[in-house]
Parts: C-alpha cells; structure tokens; sequence
C-alpha cells in the first residue's frame, strides 16, 4: 500500500497535504513535459510515484500544485496504465 506521505525527492508538491481540490501533475522526461490533473492531491501523488518508477513511467521529475484546470484522469491507475 502506498503511504501518501512518503513522497519520493524527485517530487516537488507545492501543496499541502490538506489541500482540497484539483491537482496538476507537470512530469519532466528528456526536455519534455507532460501534464495530468487529478481531483485530489492523494491521486496526483500516487501517479507521481508511479511515473517516477522507472519500470512503470520512467519519468525523471515531477511537480504537483493546485489548479482550477479540469480533471484528465480520474485515478491515477486510468494515468499511468491507460
């Protein structure tokens, strides 16, 4: 299970843990960027640790803040494996 807390130090999360809303999720890979947004911090998050997986992303940075944008992905899952 995956502690929400526990953010790995490529992940910059310019939100607090307490933050109620939509998330971005900017990720860096070979001077690319790719965005997501989320409903929660706790879906950006979980996507981020997994984007930063090498096995399963292999992205190289990622940062999370809030955003009114609309959601792209519901769960993390339907990111990362979609």
């Amino acid at each position: 299970m995956v502690n929400l807390d526990d953010v790995l130090p490529e992940i910059e999360c310019n939100v607090p843990n307490t933050y109620k809303g939509s998330c971005k999720l900017t990720l860096q890979y070979n001077f690319r960027e790719e965005h997501a947004v989320f409903p929660s911090i706790e879906e950006a998050k979980i996507a981020a640790n997994g984007a930063l997986n090498p096995v399963i992303g292999g992205y190289h940075g990622a940062t999370i803040e809030g955003t009114t944008d609309d959601v792209t992905h519901l769960t993390s899952v339907d990111f990362l494996f979609n």
